[in-house]
């Protein structure tokens, strides 16, 4: 018996078609959306600028990107190194190593380039159970990234996960799976 596409079509459009509304259905909604719901939430950023403007929420994926050299690792350390003050930030910088990347940070924490003996050791101190990082510089598995990140979230209380270089994650890149691999990817973060 042969199928009639356009009968099923007709029948799937119909079944939709009740998801479908002129914009006037939700004007109450939107009233009350203007007035009190068009509010930014979330962790604010170290810059005093973007306050109200853009804040990371808790459940949310914000990607970074840029130009190599562009200095994303530096404004995510510089962020992550913010919120660590209210609570603790899990760093997975898959490009350089758990030691450069905390001179880095403690660079920035200082404002200097030199810090003292005296101050590495305060920044240590303040790190502590505040930032953590991952010791891996080369490129993970995807799923050993997604467990490391749950571990973190879940077991150490990291409210921020930073992970430095999704180019570093070990996913297919072309081929046969490649974006259905990428896409479960970014949905396991996602639901972390």
């Amino acid at each position: 018996e042969a199928i009639d596409i356009r009968k099923i079509i007709k029948e799937m459009a119909e079944a939709e078609a009740q998801s479908i509304h002129s914009a006037d259905h939700w004007h109450d909604e939107l009233q009350e959306y203007m007035r009190n719901g068009n509010v930014v939430t979330g962790d604010k950023l170290p810059w005093s600028s973007t306050h109200g403007l853009f804040q990371l929420k808790t459940g949310e994926v914000s990607i970074w990107c840029g130009n190599n050299g562009s200095y994303k690792s530096l404004v995510l350390n510089q962020i992550g190194l913010h919120l660590a003050a209210t609570a603790p930030v899990n760093f997975a910088s898959l490009e350089m190593q758990p030691v450069v990347n905390l001179a880095r940070m403690c660079r920035t924490a200082a404002g200097n380039n030199d810090p003292a003996p005296d101050y590495i050791h305060k920044f240590t101190e303040y790190a502590k159970n505040r930032i953590f990082v991952y010791d891996q510089d080369s490129i993970v598995d995807s799923k050993r990234i997604i467990a490391m990140l749950y571990f973190a979230a879940n077991n150490l209380g990291c409210k921020h996960l930073i992970l430095d270089s999704l180019m570093m994650v070990g996913l297919k890149l072309d081929g046969d799976g490649a974006f259905t691999e990428q896409t479960n990817f970014m949905n396991q973060l996602v639901f972390l």
